[in-house]
């Protein structure tokens, strides 16, 4: 089914930004009522075309007052309010935007000169040197008002020299606002937003969440918040019957407006497009590296360096890392690069939610993981494709590990597969890395060259027909994330291409309007990236006699089979050619862990 969309406007408390009007007339040809003339000056009359029209006398004020007959409240939250007033003078002189603080509607109205210690004025006076219309404006902070005043009343005045003759003026607008630190919902100016979240391949470091979003606005009518500005942030929401999802959060990075060609409404017809990004985008800006780095965890190391470009990890979302991170001493490096060296050495994934928390996922984050969804191929809205080549294939790696040596190089692990070297040719890869010893390399490697040693099946990204699917599987589809696992079934046969497939999430891109819903799940194998076995997932009764094929090839069993409760620290990767002849099934948990493993697999 398809939801309805929603957004919603974080703005930034850092910049003064305000909301929609509390109390306006816009244009001034609506409705007076709840508007008053000045005090003691010529009464306000309507003046072609249709404008509030008052003559000012000599040496003296006159202005527009919000009417005690309908109050307005002082809003105990609010920072900060602005006064903001469009007039028209026909000579020199000053035009006064403000607001009265009353301790009764009254007070508000008349201010401290009729009504003495009961009302406050806060107002800025504006010089205008010569005829014409002008915008001003008032910023008042109500910190500066003792609570008591519970009322405010805004104005307009004005201020003639002395010796001036009197001269008509006019107000276009008079409005109050208040700054707007709470969200400001801006679903009605939505035509169209797109997402694009996670990555497009399971070897690749996820990028930025972002949105392109396309607004438009009949300015006659409708609003454009200021809170709508570079830098606010802005959440994406959809909602079902069964609840509201966030689909986006991140700041805006760019504003676009433009008009709509409605020929003499051309002018009120804005459309707009909006682009904004989510926090791994601010990881790729903030520099850190000032102090020396210790030796530590990949988790460690990934938080302290989120914590140096100032973002608090969620400790009850993130991984605590698997594998030691060799000490270094960073020179002032972009953190997002930073981090995602350290992911892709451990074998982790920095990464962030639907609701735009960075996140990191180590090598375990992935292990035993059920099925959340299950999905019939007729749930797809093209026929799904699948793809088997010699991109990304493997069968020798050379990984390098630890502290180099003064005047040599990173000491290394070679694994490799003559099998498939015989058979595809020699594919090989050589890196050094930020490992601290020869066990994390050893596992780097091992996973390399099991998971690429042959040519692997890979599934096509997921149209999702989401408007066929029920509502509790919309419910599903919009809470799986980035390392999700679902399940596709009903696959027609095709060679030995899989009829049924356990499917990382691996992000997905997305477009949201009213009535329409496309959702193309980008999805990976689950043996691309899922966790190498351990021993103890192994069923007793397989045993060496009659399993099939080599231990060593055993990258992936598949999920939610049963464990014996044996072996729980021994990785399938870890292969029986590195171990010395002298250790037995009887001797394996007194043996020490392999610090003299032979470095070359047969």
């Amino acid at each position: 089914m398809i939801g309805t969309p929603r957004v919603v406007l974080y703005p930034d408390p850092t910049t003064p930004v305000y909301g929609n009007p509390v109390n306006s007339n816009p244009g001034m040809d609506t409705n007076l009522a709840g508007w008053i003339a000045g005090i003691n000056s010529t009464a306000w009359v309507w003046g072609a075309p249709g404008l509030a029209v008052s003559q000012l006398p000599h040496a003296s004020s006159a202005g527009l007052f919000r009417d005690a007959a309908a109050p307005i409240a002082r809003d105990p939250a609010a920072t900060a309010y602005r006064v903001r007033a469009r007039t028209t003078v026909d000579g020199p002189m000053w035009i006064i935007p403000g607001m009265y603080f009353g301790t009764t509607p009254l007070a508000a109205q008349t201010g401290p000169f009729w009504s003495g210690a009961n009302a406050v004025d806060r107002g800025t006076w504006v010089w205008a040197p010569a005829a014409g219309t002008y915008t001003v404006e008032a910023v008042i902070d109500p910190k500066t008002v003792g609570a008591g005043f519970g009322y405010v009343g805004p104005y307009v005045n004005y201020f003639g020299p002395s010796g001036s003759t009197a001269w008509p003026v006019s107000v276009d607008y008079l409005e109050l606002a208040k700054q707007a630190l709470q969200n400001v919902d801006i679903t009605c100016l939505l035509d169209q937003v797109e997402i694009r979240h996670g990555r497009s391949s399971p070897t690749d470091q996820p990028e930025a969440s972002t949105i392109t979003m396309d607004i438009s606005a009949d300015t006659e009518f409708d609003v454009i918040p200021d809170a709508l500005e570079v830098g606010a942030g802005v959440g994406i929401f959809l909602a079902t019957p069964l609840g509201e999802w966030q689909r986006f959060y991140g700041r805006i990075t760019d504003i676009a407006y433009g008009w709509d060609d409605a020929r003499e409404n051309t002018p009120d017809s804005l459309v707009g497009q909006v682009n904004a990004a989510g926090v791994l985008s601010d990881l790729g800006r903030r520099v850190v590296g000032d102090t020396p780095w210790p030796l530590e965890l990949d988790g460690a190391r990934i938080n302290r360096i989120f914590t140096a470009a100032g973002i608090t990890m969620d400790p009850n979302r993130t991984d605590p890392g698997t594998v030691q991170i060799l000490a270094r001493d960073v020179d002032s490096q972009a953190a997002l690069p930073l981090s995602q060296a350290v992911a892709d050495d451990a074998l982790g994934v920095v990464w962030e939610s639907r609701d735009g928390v960075a996140l990191y996922a180590d090598a375990e984050h992935r292990r035993n993981a059920s099925p959340g969804l299950t999905l019939d191929a007729c749930d797809i809205l093209v026929s799904p494709t699948w793809t088997r080549s010699t991109d990304g294939l493997l069968n020798l790696v050379s990984i390098g590990y630890g502290v180099t040596p003064e005047g040599s190089e990173q000491p290394r692990y070679v694994a490799s597969s003559a099998t498939s070297q015989s058979r595809f040719g020699r594919y090989e890869i050589s890196r050094g890395t930020q490992l601290a010893d020869l066990t994390a390399a050893q596992t780097l490697g091992n996973m390399l060259l099991a998971r690429n040693v042959f040519p692997v099946w890979v599934f096509s990204d997921l149209p999702v027909d989401v408007a066929e699917l029920s509502a509790e599987d919309t419910g599903t589809l919009l809470g799986l994330d980035v390392h999700s696992l679902i399940v596709v079934t009903g696959l027609p046969k095709a060679g030995s291409a899989p009829t049924e497939a356990f499917l990382w999430v691996e992000g997905w891109t997305e477009t949201l309007a009213y009535g329409a819903h496309g959702l193309t799940l980008v999805v990976s194998d689950y043996c691309r990236t899922a966790p190498a076995p351990r021993w103890d997932d192994v069923t007793p009764e397989l045993t060496w006699d009659n399993a099939n094929g080599m231990w060593d090839q055993w990258v992936c069993i598949g999920p939610n089979l049963p464990r014996a409760g044996r072996w729980m620290d021994v990785p399938a990767t870890l292969r029986w050619n590195q171990i010395p002849n002298s250790v037995t099934w009887d001797t394996w948990n007194s043996w020490a862990n392999p610090a003299t493993l032979e470095s070359e697999v047969a």
